[in-house]
């Protein structure tokens, strides 16, 4: 399940925090996503992973 953890408005868009567990690790993990003003209104945007979760993914 994931849980929102917080939510704060930053340079016209969102900054999200987030918690999950991961049975990979088995331990609950938290990442944050950043949307900009654009995605917000519904359009496209370039989506960034950085370093720890492309440590994670390969």
């Amino acid at each position: 399940m994931l849980e929102r953890l917080s939510n704060n408005r930053c340079f016209g868009g969102v900054h999200r925090r987030y918690r999950h567990h991961s049975r990979a690790l088995d331990c609950a993990v938290e990442f944050t996503v950043f949307l900009p003003p654009a995605a917000l209104a519904g359009e496209r945007v370039p989506a960034h992973l950085n370093h720890h979760a492309r440590a994670l993914l390969s």
